[in-house]
């Protein structure tokens, strides 16, 4: 793992309890303020004192954390260039880009030393001794770490934070972990091709950790048949939508996951979500949104998508837009909101 991806709060970290599985992770601010390292108090998960919780100390005392401004983690949670990206780290990359000093995570104080934990027995001399020159030359330690592609994780003080999207692109993994009934996403990765690579990691991820299964709904025969509206949705998905789904979207503008491609007049398509467990028989609607250069666009963005092959994919390397370029975005996400909802 490269550490803990786009922490937004003190609160949704790693660990699942198997019959809620939901995060357990959870804090309280205690004092302080948020310029001058305000202390967080872990609350508890289970009755065993020794159990693991990312901001637990031994002692039962709060924990000092690293306060950080908005500025800050908005930066962090972009930083899609490092040398830890999750499942793609390697040991190659973290020597190339150590070495162009490509290097775009953030080392976090947790606050909390490891030896500090619930469970862990403070350390002996000789690790004491070992520890003391990461101790004294900090910054030359986790450059090391980096260039060796070594993120201990939260069972350390610091923490290595980078982009989420070296997990999840879709930020769908902990929608789907909370058994949420309507999730509304938006697929912006660049994916020219309309592969849809990041919704199929997504998937892989979500039937293996929480025995998700995605059944798409595909209205076409319904529609053929002369159905329309929620009719034709609620006819192919064999049975009736919550009212809430229903108040929100406009059917018409729902089509088949297959029909979400860069010329096509649809921008959405809609997924049953079941999980195969006894304990919790939730369901999940889900509703993609993709963008497309087809249908009756404004003239402005129809002549920079014909002029530019690319859009709405065009490379993320390009950090900065020409003002028709913004404005085309910006429109072709105003569009396709306005003709969904």
């Amino acid at each position: 793992m490269d550490g803990i991806h786009d922490m937004g709060g003190m609160h949704g970290f790693g660990k699942v309890e198997p019959e809620l599985n939901e995060p357990v992770f959870h804090a309280a601010w205690e004092g302080g303020s948020p310029q001058f390292w305000p202390k967080a108090r872990a609350v508890p998960v289970a009755p065993d004192p020794n159990a693991f919780h990312v901001l637990a100390r031994r002692d039962g005392q709060a924990a000092g954390v690293e306060p950080l401004r908005l500025g800050q983690w908005m930066a962090i949670s972009g930083a899609s260039f490092s040398t830890g990206a999750g499942r793609a780290t390697s040991l190659v990359r973290s020597l190339f880009f150590g070495a162009l000093n490509v290097r775009l995570g953030y080392w976090w104080n947790s606050g909390i030393d490891a030896g500090a934990r619930p469970g862990r027995f403070p350390p002996g001399l000789w690790r004491r001794l070992k520890a003391l020159p990461a101790l004294l030359f900090h910054m030359q330690a986790t450059l090391l770490d980096e260039w060796r592609g070594y993120f201990p994780g939260p069972s350390q003080r610091f923490w290595y934070l980078s982009d989420g999207g070296h997990f999840d692109n879709t930020a769908l993994y902990e929608m789907l972990r909370r058994r949420l009934p309507f999730v509304i996403a938006i697929d912006g990765g660049q994916d020219p091709d309309y592969l849809l690579e990041d919704l199929s990691i997504l998937t892989r991820a979500a039937r293996i950790d929480f025995g998700a299964d995605f059944r798409w709904v595909d209205p076409r025969i319904a529609r053929q048949s002369g159905l329309a509206g929620w009719r034709a949705i609620e006819k192919a998905a064999g049975e009736e939508l919550p009212a809430s789904v229903k108040a929100m979207v406009d059917a018409d503008s729902v089509f088949e996951l297959g029909a979400l491609q860069r010329a096509s007049h649809g921008g959405a398509a809609l997924a049953r979500i079941d999980y195969r467990d006894e304990r919790a028989r939730n369901v999940t609607w889900l509703l993609m949104v993709k963008g497309s250069a087809g249908g009756d666009l404004p003239v402005d963005v129809r002549n920079y998508a014909a002029v530019h092959a690319d859009f709405p994919n065009e490379s993320t390397l390009n950090q900065f837009f020409s003002d028709s370029q913004w404005e085309s975005y910006r429109m072709l996400g105003y569009w396709l909101g306005r003709k969904l909802f």
